[in-house]
This record gives structure tokens, C-alpha cells and sequence, in this order.
């Protein structure tokens, strides 16, 4: 028998509202914001297109709330790199041009 309700089941709680760079493209350099929805494991990281892991900007337990990290890649050449958001297991990744 059916209940007439729509039979959609719920949604996981989402841990990240928002993950932008800005600007980008860029130079000398960006900024990575993000919101967390509740405390979580962060770790972010930036990769270059062969998928060399360059930088790890934080690895740790953040609060709930708005996240800014600053990125300056010094001696690195222009070119797109990766930026790759892992919160909870989850990964989030945004692609960044850096220009020279």
C-alpha cells in the first residue's frame, strides 16, 4: 500500500557549505575559504596536474564556521594546480590557474 508521500529517502547531513578560491585565476596568490557546517577533519591539500601532492595547507580538527587558508606558490611555474578539500572522508576538489 502506498502512503501517498513521496518515498525519497533522507539526505546525509552535509559537512561543508561552501569551497571557493578566489581569485582565480591568480597571482601572487589565492585564497581557499570554506564554511564547515559542524567540527570536522580537514585536510587540504594542493596538487599539481601530474598529481604531485606540492603543499598541504592544514591538516587538523576545525571548528564550525567560515575557513579562510592562503596559498602563495613560491618557485612553482604557472600552470593549473588542484586544490583537494577532504572533510570526513569526504574530498572536494577545485581546480586553480596560477598565472605568472
Amino acid at each position: 500500500p502506498t502512503t501517498g508521500l513521496d518515498q525519497v529517502p533522507p539526505k546525509a547531513p552535509e559537512d561543508l557549505r561552501i569551497f571557493n578560491c578566489y581569485p582565480n585565476p591568480f597571482n601572487p596568490d589565492t585564497i581557499l575559504e570554506y564554511v564547515l557546517l559542524r567540527p570536522s577533519s580537514v585536510q587540504l591539500d594542493i596538487f599539481n596536474i601530474l598529481g604531485k601532492k606540492i603543499a598541504t595547507l592544514f591538516k587538523g580538527i576545525e571548528k564550525s564556521g567560515k575557513h579562510r587558508k592562503y596559498w602563495h606558490p613560491k618557485n612553482l611555474p604557472a600552470g593549473i594546480y588542484f586544490a583537494r578539500l577532504q572533510i570526513n572522508q569526504k574530498a572536494h576538489l577545485k581546480s586553480l590557474i596560477y598565472l605568472k
